[in-house]
């Protein structure tokens, strides 16, 4: 390729992603494959805009029902480290991460309809990531962002494991993991360009994938209740206590919290095409946001620090009559500081209609 192409062409999905033939292929396949039977199509879109998911999954597209894009998914990578692309970990702004979230949010309503999601296989433990996997915060934090994600517009994906809180794993040898992309990243960089190992590993354990494909961890039995026999990748070492058995038994757990939250969808299906509004889109530790249709009004206020966060009353709608709708922290404990937010607190408020 010409030098001018490698500039403006950083992996390989942008070489082989929207293509000329693409839209047209996928018409076909879904006039004559998708359309015929009771399916829901999805597309893994990388490399994708808002405008071109418009033409994946516009309502008129004819094409994909929803899809995944990446952006999000970028937002702590450093190109410019001494190992490159994701591996260059580079401690993420929530004012990056909230600006991409309102764009695809903004510019797909009314036209197109997206996925929302923190994990896949692919990505590291959202609670360790954008959460603080700390025992001090882990559950808070898990919870807080399960409540980000699930009032926003689009169809919440939850990834095995991240209803429990799992989290990143930080095995000290290169010998536990069997990620491909990240043995050869470890080889390269060890080996060729000189990087120590302890530095490599810290970024594996940061943004490896096998962070996501350890063995669900069901029970605190053997081998985490996942099998009798040897997984392919070893179990996290916290699976005695972060686990589906444990989190059932404990109504304050992070499962029972996404259990709420989509029981939440369901009793308020205005949610599904309301308007979305950022606030507060400056503010380097709280991400706010309006849902509305008109008549009912839904304010999401979540803190992503460690530390207490005064809030701009000022600049949020009025909370006179707003009814509390869900939160990770007791009922009672809002009252007693309305315009301030607990480290990792989530708040969800059902406003009094719209005048």
């Amino acid at each position: 390729p010409s030098t001018d192409f490698e500039k403006h062409t950083s992996s390989i999905p942008f070489v082989i992603a929207n293509g000329t033939m693409v839209h047209p292929w996928m018409k076909e396949l879904n006039r004559e494959a998708f359309s015929k039977y009771d399916v829901m199509t999805v597309g893994e879109t990388s490399a994708t805009s808002p405008e071109d998911a418009k033409l994946w999954a516009g309502y008129d597209a004819g094409e994909l029902q929803m899809l995944f894009h990446f952006d999000h998914m970028g937002v702590d990578n450093d190109p410019e480290g001494s190992l490159g692309g994701k591996w260059s970990y580079a401690p993420y702004k929530l004012t990056e991460l909230k600006r991409i979230l309102n764009e695809w949010q903004t510019k797909l309503e009314g036209k197109a309809w997206g996925s929302l999601y923190w994990n896949n296989h692919d990505q590291p433990r959202v609670v360790s990531r954008f959460g603080n996997d700390s025992p001090e915060f882990r559950v808070l934090s898990a919870k807080q962002l399960a409540t980000t994600l699930h009032f926003m517009q689009g169809t919440p994906y939850i990834y095995q494991g991240e209803e429990l809180g799992m989290t990143n794993v930080t095995w000290p040898d290169i010998a536990h993991y069997q990620d491909i992309e990240t043995r050869n990243m470890y080889r390269v960089a060890t080996q060729e360009r000189g990087q120590s190992p302890a530095k490599v590993l810290r970024s594996i354990h940061a943004k490896g994938r096998d962070n996501a494909r350890t063995p669900m961890q069901w029970s605190g039995d053997a081998q985490g209740g996942f099998t009798t026999g040897m997984p392919w990748l070893a179990l996290n070492d916290n699976f005695s206590h972060i686990n589906a058995q444990a989190a059932w038994a404990d109504p304050t757990s992070v499962l029972h919290h996404y259990r709420a939250l989509i029981d939440l969808r369901k009793q308020h299906p205005w949610l599904v095409l309301a308007r979305f509004e950022m606030l507060l889109p400056d503010h380097p530790q709280v991400m706010a946001y309006l849902r509305s249709d008109g008549t009912h009004r839904l304010l999401v206020l979540c803190n992503f620090s460690g530390q207490f966060q005064r809030l701009p009353i000022h600049k949020l709608p009025d909370l006179t009559g707003a009814k509390p709708m869900i939160g990770n922290l007791p009922f009672e404990e809002w009252s007693m500081a309305t315009d301030t937010l607990a480290a990792w607190e989530a708040r969800v408020y059902q406003l009094m209609p719209t005048p």
